[in-house]
């Protein structure tokens, strides 16, 4: 699968939209990305930067293949954050997410498709918040058109105006839902939590309707956290935005990646 491109600018507290809650092609790279005016907000003084080792999750794929992720990632994070943290390789993606988490299997389909759900260590439902559980959901619809279609068009109006033409079934935002645009095809959101005392926010990408740069895309990852750790959530969908590699090195040509990587790649990576 070549590399999906998710770039942003840098910075803590620009990402979290709201407190209360088959081949890929590149996503395109914003070099100026309006700011939003956030609900909710990190600023930090200093930053460190942070080479996180590479915990490697299980995963089921449907064409049968070998994973390749680095052994670390190095990444640039707010002071007092590094022991928060933790990297994690699972889906063919690797994703920064709170320290101590486990998962459910991933999955990656005969079709590109991928996803996986993360949870606290110790936590054997991982139901989510309506069992009281934190998590860490994501999505992406690879070479099912109708699928990025259909889920995209819960997040982004233009997509759910433009899908009767595509005679494709539309989807419901989520209740409370709320966005702010990053970019091009690139939100912020947070939407009700079903538990008290928890928040809900992550960060979508599509680009459809016009899907210009190739097959039809959407990509989505959600977080809930307790609402003290609001901050924790902002910086985590930050670096999310700042991969500039998600799928860091899948087992199409890419190629075997270096022991030691960066999550905000600026060369060619793997």
């Amino acid at each position: 699968m070549p590399r999906i491109l998710a770039a942003a600018a840098m910075g803590v507290g620009l990402l979290v939209a709201g407190c209360g809650g088959a081949a890929a092609t590149s996503l395109p790279k914003t070099t100026a990305i309006p700011t939003p005016t956030p609900k909710a907000t990190v600023t930090p003084t200093a930053t460190v930067s942070v080479t996180l080792t590479v915990n490697q999750l299980p995963t089921e794929y449907g064409i049968p293949t070998t994973e390749s992720y680095p052994n670390s990632v190095t990444i640039t994070v707010p002071l007092g954050y590094a022991n928060r943290i933790a990297a994690y390789g699972v889906a063919g993606t690797v994703v920064v997410g709170p320290a101590g988490w486990t998962g459910t299997t991933g999955m990656v389909g005969a079709d590109g498709s991928a996803g996986f759900t993360l949870y606290p260590t110790g936590s054997s439902s991982g139901a989510g918040p309506s069992a009281g559980d934190p998590q860490m959901v994501f999505q992406y619809d690879g070479g099912c058109a109708g699928c990025s279609w259909t889920d995209a068009s819960a997040y982004f109006p233009d997509v759910a105006q433009a899908i009767g033409g595509q005679s494709l079934p539309s989807a419901s935002p989520p209740p409370g839902f709320s966005s702010d645009a990053l970019g091009t095809g690139l939100i912020a959101y947070s939407f009700s939590d079903p538990l008290p005392g928890f928040q809900t926010n992550g960060v979508a990408f599509t680009n459809l309707p016009g899907a210009s740069n190739g097959s039809p895309i959407f990509e989505n990852l959600t977080l809930t956290l307790p609402t003290d750790e609001h901050s924790l959530a902002t910086m985590i969908l930050n670096e999310f935005v700042n991969n500039g590699d998600l799928y860091l090195c899948h087992p199409s040509g890419l190629g075997v990646p270096p022991p030691t990587t960066s999550l905000l790649l600026d060369g060619p990576g793997c």
